[in-house]
């Protein structure tokens, strides 16, 4: 109630704060709008971010999430864990390895230098 009521006091103050977070939404995603309706985008305008389902990262990290039912964690890490830590090591470009040991699943992330070249990663997939 409160704030209908500082809105019918000061009806300028609200109508610059609708107008100001219309112009926002609209800079922020303006040239998908335009490229939508098919209308030329102005020049002096910003670009706004772009919209994508799946924006490129370019992080070459790769995640190994192993589920195996009925072991405790410390179980999971001198089983599996270590297995495939041993056994990624001989892989080359390797620049970091995280893993995490919960009840019944081994989780581990394989971050891999930037100058990894995708005949590796296939190397590693097969």
């Amino acid at each position: 109630m409160q704030l209908v009521l500082s809105a019918l006091r000061r009806p300028a103050t609200v109508l610059v704060l609708v107008f100001s977070l219309l112009l926002g939404s609209f800079l922020a995603v303006g040239p998908s709008v335009f490229q939508h309706f098919k209308w030329p985008y102005p020049a002096g305008l910003p670009k706004g971010m772009e919209v994508d389902i799946f924006p490129k990262l370019n992080l070459p990290v790769i995640y190994v999430c192993q589920p195996f039912g009925g072991m405790d964690p410390a179980q999971m890490e001198g089983f599996l864990t270590n297995y495939y830590e041993y056994h990624f090591l001989y892989i080359s470009g390797i620049h970091h390895v995280e893993s995490r040991n919960v009840q019944g699943t081994a989780l581990m992330r394989w971050d891999f230098s930037r100058m990894l070249m995708c005949s590796q990663l296939v190397e590693l997939a097969s």
